[in-house]
């Protein structure tokens, strides 16, 4: 489960918890989180545990929400542009 917000908090059943505090306010747009359960889905379908497809998929959330920040401002980035930006957040990830 995912608790989403400037923090988030990612819990498992067993009680373990973690917490990213990557999020940016460019991520408070309608249809962001629409766009979080699509890459939390497609990393279940890609066979991870649901904890690590939650703590993948929401700092893969916030990495895009920050380069399409960096890209067009806070202001301006759209749900849109967070799967555009995508391949920067995994590359920050993976670096």
């Amino acid at each position: 489960m995912a608790l989403k917000g400037p923090v988030t908090f990612i819990a498992s059943p067993d009680g373990t918890a973690e917490v990213m505090d990557r999020g940016t306010s460019a991520l408070a747009k309608a249809g962001t989180g629409d766009v979080l359960a699509g890459i939390v889905g497609a990393l279940l379908a890609q066979g991870l545990s649901p904890r690590d497809a939650a703590a993948l998929g929401c700092a893969l959330h916030a990495e895009a929400g920050r380069a399409a920040a960096a890209a067009l401002t806070d202001i301006c980035v759209a749900a849109e542009d967070l799967i555009t930006h995508l391949p920067d957040a995994i590359r920050a990830i993976e670096s």
